[in-house]
């Protein structure tokens, strides 16, 4: 599970995400929401796949677990002082780990926030 100082419930993330500071990156399967925190010395994460995406909440957690294994994997390489907001799409329901894997690391390069001087031999 990922750590609790770097989840954010969902109903507290609305005060802490402003949409006037933040920068939004895609993918076919997902988008993250990429705020700036100065407050916050940890990289904070909020999961949100909604009804459009399944209207069963078994397939709906099962891409929140997913997701989240993939960020414990790449936590060390993503910049801290940042909360993320990762928003499902209906195209990340079939998918599997290994694309989703490359979606989100695609997406952290493509947001400015991939530590690149990190040895990442386990990612």
């Amino acid at each position: 599970m990922l750590p609790r100082k770097n989840r954010i419930e969902r109903n507290k993330s609305e005060k802490l995400v402003h949409k006037g500071r933040s920068k939004t990156v895609s993918s076919p399967y997902m988008s993250i929401q990429i705020t700036p925190t100065a407050n916050i010395q940890q990289a904070r994460f909020v999961f949100i796949v909604s009804r459009k995406v399944s209207n069963l909440a078994i397939k709906r957690n099962f891409l929140k677990r997913r997701i989240r294994h993939i960020v414990r994997l790449f936590l060390p390489v993503i910049k801290k002082n940042f909360t993320y907001k990762i928003f499902f799409k209906k195209q990340g329901v079939g998918v599997s780990f290994d694309e989703l894997k490359e979606a989100f690391l695609t997406l952290i390069k493509k947001g400015g926030v991939y530590e690149k001087n990190y040895n990442s031999s386990n990612s």
